[in-house]
């Protein structure tokens, strides 16, 4: 008989499992990282304003973190730093680009842009190891697709999904490519109950905000890379604040009404 059969292998004491034992599954995968985290830390020291949004930001994600496992215990969420990983059921899809897309569209209202990718394949995550090459996918899809402040979706996954959510929570970029649309939400800056009783629209008012941090963007972007950035979702804005302004309501909160009739 083998070694290997009659002696269980073990770590510093700790037998090891067997492969067919751990739970490595197919799931919708997503990678998202904050654009310039390293600029943005070199920065703080000179920049308090920065500095607060920067804290803003990674507090919000590992709070976010929290709430959503608290609300869905099937949802993996890992926090790295300046990186966030989401992993849920392939039938749970949307789970996985809410939750992505929530944070996409809050950090851009704090003017902190993110990028990345969502795809699908066999992944382990528990707690926070994360690994498989659904992971692999996404955060391919993250450094060579994403390129500008979105996050691209697989088009091998975006085939999977029905029509009418792609028109809800995605939109087609020009290379044909699908990505999760931060402007279809309800996005607010501050206090919503309080814009409403001075007679503010919140979605108007986080429009405004966006655009004040794309202006500023623009005129502080030193690099030409960092230029394009700004230079795409100032386009993608101009977009969503003209369809806003024809029709006082996102894709989503249009969604809801048409549920609710």
């Amino acid at each position: 008989m083998d070694q290997a059969e009659v002696c269980p292998v073990s770590f510093q004491g700790e037998t090891l499992k067997d492969a067919s034992d751990i739970p490595y599954v197919d799931k919708v995968v997503a990678f998202v990282d904050i654009l310039g985290f390293a600029a943005h830390v070199q920065a703080i020291d000179q920049d308090s304003e920065l500095h607060k949004r920067l804290h803003w930001a990674l507090t919000h994600i590992s709070s976010y973190r929290t709430i959503s496992v608290m609300v869905n215990p099937k949802l993996g969420i890992s926090v790295f730093s300046d990186c966030i990983a989401v992993t849920g059921e392939r039938e749970d899809y949307h789970s996985v680009i809410w939750a992505v897309a929530w944070v996409h569209a809050n950090l851009l209202g704090a003017g902190i842009l993110t990028r990345g990718g969502i795809s699908f394949g066999k992944v382990f995550h528990s707690n926070e190891i994360l690994y498989g090459e659904g992971l692999l996918k996404a955060y391919d899809i993250e450094k060579s697709a994403a390129v500008y402040p979105r996050i691209v979706v697989d088009p091998a996954l975006a085939d999977c999904l029905p029509d009418r959510y792609k028109n809800v929570f995605l939109s087609m970029d020009s290379d044909g490519l699908f990505f999760v649309d931060p402007f279809a939400l309800d996005g607010t800056v501050g206090d919503a109950d309080a814009l409403l009783a001075d007679g503010w629209d919140p979605h108007e008012a986080y429009l405004d905000e966006v655009e004040k941090h794309i202006k500023r963007g623009r005129s502080e972007a030193a690099r030409v890379d960092h230029k394009s950035k700004w230079t795409w979702l100032g386009a993608r804005h101009a977009i969503a604040k003209e369809e806003y302004k024809r029709t006082r309501q996102t894709r989503l909160s249009s969604l809801m009404k048409e549920t609710m009739k």
